[in-house]
């Protein structure tokens, strides 16, 4: 399933710096279509009993589905793909929210959170992770059609040189 969250389209784009292609063949197509039967396939979290967990597996799998219409929004009905995207995306957050709310294990190291510090990195290792910054990222590169890799970028590379 590697291809529902990199395709090799979506790369040579954002590494190329270049529009994303308008069309797309046949065969990647019918990847897309594939890769909704295997959602359908995921199994249910339901007799999960350690929340924890069973927030982290449904926060993947809201993912699968992110990405799924992040994917399609690239191909057509742009507006309407992107729109589910987000609903997905916002039903993650409340999870993860949830998950740093009752699961940070160390509240003093900042690591889910943005801060002034002395390095060139502003934030806690999993500030990103938190914010859910990638999932928005894909949705607005896009929405702006911007596909460089400077876009939304998480580093300030004049902290990070200088």
């Amino acid at each position: 399933m590697v291809f529902i969250l990199e395709p090799a389209y979506f790369q040579s784009a954002v590494l190329s710096g270049m529009p994303f292609p308008k069309s797309l063949s046949v065969g990647a197509r019918q990847k897309w279509a594939s890769a909704g039967d295997v959602i359908k396939s995921i199994p249910s979290t339901d007799g999960i009993v350690n929340h924890e967990l069973k927030n982290l597996l449904d926060i993947t799998y809201f993912r699968f589905h992110h990405a799924l219409h992040t994917r399609k929004a690239l191909m057509d009905q742009k507006d309407e793909n992107l729109e589910k995207a987000k609903t997905y995306r916002l039903q993650a957050q409340e999870l993860m929210d949830e998950i740093i709310k009752n699961n940070n294990r160390y509240p003093e190291a900042m690591i889910f959170e943005k801060q002034k510090n002395p390095t060139a990195y502003q934030y806690g290792y999993g500030e990103t992770a938190r914010s859910l910054h990638y999932w928005v990222r894909e949705e607005e590169m896009i929405r702006r059609n911007k596909y460089h890799p400077f876009f939304m970028n998480t580093y300030d590379f004049f902290d990070i040189v200088f």
